[in-house]
């Protein structure tokens, strides 16, 4: 039988924060495709949500990992090597899901563009000697990076952020057979979101909006990071891939 040109390639999925939201989601389509892959989920607050995530897979390792922390990053690198393994896939999911307004809020600001952008780069360098050759590196962020939403600030400024970080990281990444993307979703109602107040009339928004019928969700954006960590995928590196079902067509 000819090997499926869709499964990723050895080594481990690992995912730094979003256990409770679209990081979840990730590690299930990633498994739907690979149901041997190991598997790590990190956490640097909720505990409960990546051991609940653990629990439900029946897998992985879970850890303890500020991606602010560049001691905690190579400590999760060092038990990653420890345990004999590679990395295949790295993806980040960790925000400073701060709300409020920009004026006024330098050091929030400042904070929220470490957790969000700066800890990319960050965590590709402490995982740098453990990526695989072919590996993927998915970045998750939103619609908020290019559009403005109530509350989003400090959110959204850092996703546009990382997303030029994602754009300079893939021409360094590109020339060992490295590729790197961001994952932009249209509003789901995750957690996260949760954080900005009353967030259903977006929800509600897309829903009504979006050309495509139902609109694109939180599973949705974990099976795209999955096809982009798979052989199928690697024509795609450096790229913003707006997963909202046509929404950002309308004016």
């Amino acid at each position: 039988m000819s090997e499926d040109p869709t499964a990723p390639g050895p080594g481990a999925l690992v995912v730094l924060g979003g256990a409770a939201g679209i990081g979840g989601d990730v590690v299930r389509a990633y498994l739907a495709r690979r149901p041997d892959a190991p598997v790590w989920i990190t956490y640097a607050g909720d505990v409960v949500a990546a051991e609940a995530l653990r629990d439900e897979i029946g897998c992985g390792e879970v850890m303890c990992c500020d991606v602010t922390n560049p001691d905690d990053l190579a400590g999760l690198a060092g038990r990653i090597r420890a345990e004999g393994q590679r990395v295949q896939t790295l993806v980040h999911a960790a925000v400073a899901a701060f709300s409020g307004t920009l004026i006024g809020s330098t050091e929030r600001l400042l904070r929220a563009i470490d957790v969000s952008a700066v800890s990319l780069v960050r965590a590709v360098t402490a995982f740098d000697e453990l990526l695989n050759d072919g590996a993927s590196v998915t970045y998750l962020t939103s619609i908020g990076a290019s559009r403005v939403m109530p509350k989003y600030a400090f959110v959204g400024v850092s996703k546009a952020a990382a997303e030029a970080i994602v754009r300079y990281l893939a021409t360094e990444l590109g020339r060992r057979n490295i590729r790197i993307n961001a994952v932009a979703c249209g509003p789901v109602a995750t957690k996260a979101l949760s954080n900005f107040g009353d967030t259903s009339r977006f929800v509600e928004y897309a829903l009504k909006r979006s050309p495509l019928q139902p609109p694109v969700s939180a599973t949705d954006a974990g099976a795209v990071v999955a096809f982009l960590s798979s052989p199928a995928g690697r024509g795609f590196s450096g790229q913003v891939i707006n997963l909202d079902g046509g929404l950002t067509l309308w004016v």
